[in-house]
């Protein structure tokens, strides 16, 4: 799948002259099997509009090809955004029924989408970490943890080809999130998904996303990659992480660390350079 931005304008409310310009006339190109990480004040607005849930005030967004304007009419609408899901895992309402299969059958049913629906339920829940107990549970009596994980759940049994993520991270201590992260990786390498990550949070970005985009004011500020987590640009939208603080310190005293992003590889790149 790719999902192209053709000179792609939206400002607030669709209204040009008087609502916030969130996407200035921005071309860009989005394709499978890459997870991105959306940053700034049009994170939200990006992942609605490649969900379909919006549509560009001006320009175009093309899915696979198809072309979507702010009035043009798509017959086959329906038909694409059975792809796309948008997952907001801070939203204070998370569900619509009690049980895990009561509410996949509902989002399949507003889908229209047909599938076994417990091979899938259970399938999806131990792919999150979670067991078949969770098809019996009270959805609306679970943890923070655990209802993350069951939304992630439910929304991997549609089997999506687009994702976007927000959110998902807080809330879980660091051993949920790196196994999530495993996760993700796995969906983008081995079944070509396209991810969209939306956070505050850059430690969790690290070792994550292919491609970080920083979004300001109509402008993209930064098409970055996975070594642009120590460019100070990022720093002006997001707080820089310690591990960033420490090297860029250390290294401004004549020391010679590597940007890392994981603290072991950072205890080894100190001890080499004691050592010389």
């Amino acid at each position: 799948m790719e999902i192209e931005f053709n000179e792609l304008l939206y400002a607030q409310n669709n209204n040009i002259n008087e609502g916030k310009i969130y996407l200035n006339e921005i071309s860009y190109k989005f394709k499978s099997g890459h997870i991105y990480g959306l940053v700034g004040d049009a994170n939200e607005v990006v992942g609605k509009l490649v969900v379909l849930d919006k549509r560009p005030t001006k320009g175009e967004l093309k899915v696979d090809g198809v072309v979507i304007k702010k009035t043009a009419k798509i017959d086959n609408i329906d038909e694409i955004k059975r792809g796309l899901v948008y997952i907001d895992f801070s939203a204070k309402y998370k569900f619509a029924k009690e049980s895990f299969l009561d509410e996949l059958r509902f989002l399949l049913d507003s889908r229209r989408i047909s599938k076994d629906v417990k091979n899938y339920a259970l399938n999806s829940l131990i792919m999150v970490g979670l067991d078949e107990s969770y098809l019996e549970r009270n959805l609306w009596d679970l943890s923070t943890s655990e209802s993350k994980k069951v939304l992630l759940a439910l929304n991997l049994c549609l089997n999506p080809k687009v994702m976007v993520i927000k959110d998902l991270e807080y809330g879980l201590v660091y051993k949920e999130r790196v196994k999530l992260k495993r996760l993700l990786l796995k969906l983008k390498t081995r079944y070509n998904k396209m991810i969209f990550v939306i956070s505050r949070n850059v430690e969790f970005l690290f070792d994550l996303v292919d491609k970080i985009l920083i979004f300001n004011k109509g402008e993209l500020v930064l098409d970055g990659d996975k070594d642009d987590f120590y460019n100070e640009v990022l720093y002006e939208y997001l707080d820089k992480p310690k591990i960033v603080e420490f090297i860029k310190y250390a290294n401004s005293k004549n020391h010679n660390i590597l940007p890392y992003t994981d603290n072991k590889e950072l205890l080894k790149g100190i001890f080499r350079d004691v050592e010389y």
